[in-house]
């Protein structure tokens, strides 16, 4: 017997399948979460190293831009705005499986803290940008 939970799941992924033959651009994105995905599990096992996951990682970032490139300017934006939050959503869970799994939090500031500057750099601005307004406000109070 299914479930109500797994009835819900088969549903949604049976319309993100129909999104994705008419949507090129959700399709991409789809598929670049995916990808996403398989690469944390390969490098929570072991497979890979935090460099071959960051290498693939920009590998499949780049699967997004045929997907972006017929767009228009603010499109593209679009695009570049919900790569950089798929991405730093990856790094959020990956920081979350990690620390659940035991590994000292110093190692994963090192292995995550850098690709989340390196997303902010990307952005434009870098760390700096996000942190002034913070520190601003913290030095108010």
């Amino acid at each position: 017997m299914v479930s109500a939970a797994q009835s819900a799941q088969i549903w949604q992924a049976s319309l993100d399948d129909v999104r994705a033959s008419f949507n090129p651009l959700f399709a991409a994105s789809r598929q670049y979460e995916q990808q996403l995905a398989r690469i944390s599990t390969a490098e929570e096992m072991g497979a890979i190293n935090a460099r071959e996951a960051a290498a693939a990682r920009v590998a499949a970032a780049g699967s997004l831009a045929p997907a972006a490139s017929g767009l228009g300017g603010k499109g593209r934006s679009a695009v570049g705005n919900n790569f950089y939050s798929a991405n730093i959503a990856a790094q959020g869970f990956d920081i979350g499986v990690t620390s659940a799994m035991g590994m000292n939090p110093l190692t994963i500031g090192l292995q995550q803290g850098s690709q989340l500057v390196g997303v902010m750099q990307q952005m434009g601005g870098g760390a700096t940008r996000l942190l002034r307004p913070s520190a601003r406000a913290f030095c108010r109070s």
